[in-house]
Parts: structure tokens; sequence; C-alpha cells
């Protein structure tokens, strides 16, 4: 409950009409603070939050323009999100990009299967993931 309440407090101070929304999805702060590095400046509203299970409930209830998500996360996995937002209507084609530290080319596969949008490799140029969140919405 206090978790819910402080993502709306945020949400309504970040938030300015027009700019898009972008979640971004990762157990590690580490990599939540690479993220948001590598989109400051930029005309964007940044959500953070710890795991899958924590993005889907939000993304159940607030507009979100692109999620940036990690593969493996606590409670609910990259992959599982991803499944979960392309079977709702909401999120069916919500872009997603998949940010993991995961080489395994099966995993890769089955991520795109799954229907993310882009698939990048940690660690990750500030710069080359702040052209693609550009091209998301160019």
């Amino acid at each position: 409950m206090f978790k819910a309440f402080m993502v709306k407090s945020l949400l309504r101070n970040i938030s300015a009409p027009g700019r898009p929304r972008i979640l971004v999805a990762d157990d590690s702060i580490i990599a939540r603070r690479m993220v948001l590095f590598a989109l400051q400046g930029l005309d964007y509203d940044l959500i953070e939050v710890e795991n899958g299970a924590e993005a889907l409930a939000l993304l159940q209830t607030t507009d979100i323009d692109l999620l940036i998500t990690d593969l493996y996360m606590p409670r609910l996995d990259g992959l599982s999100l991803i499944q979960e937002l392309r079977g709702a209507v909401r999120t069916a084609d919500l872009p997603i990009i998949l940010l993991t530290a995961e080489t395994d080319a099966q995993k890769e596969l089955a991520a795109r299967q799954a229907g993310v949008s882009l698939f990048m490799s940690k660690p990750f140029q500030p710069a080359y993931l702040a052209g693609l969140v550009q091209q998301v919405f160019a």
C-alpha cells in the first residue's frame, strides 16, 4: 500500500502532459540508475520498479509508453512479464526493450518470440540506449 501511494505520488509530481512515460524494471539498483543516467536530460518521464510483479501492477493501471526491463528479476521474471503484457489488450502493443546480461541465444530467441521489441546486452553504452529509446519515439 505504501509503495503504491509512493508511485502515485511520484507520477503526479514528475509527469508532464505530452511527455512519454518510460518504466524501468530491474532488481539491480545500479542497472536502474544506469538507465536513468542514460536518459537524463531527455524529454521523458522516468519511473522505476524493482521487479516484474511491480511492473505488471503499475502497467495495469498507468499509461506507460515504453518498458525497459531486465530478464532475471524476483517475483516475476522479464520473460513472464513480457508474456503477460502481450496477452493483455491494454499492453499488447507496448514497446519493450529487454536489457540483460544474458548471452544465451536461446534466451534471446525466447524473448523475441514472447514479443520483446528490442534486445540489448548489459553492460551497455548510455548513448546507445538513449538512441534506441529516441528511435522508439521517432
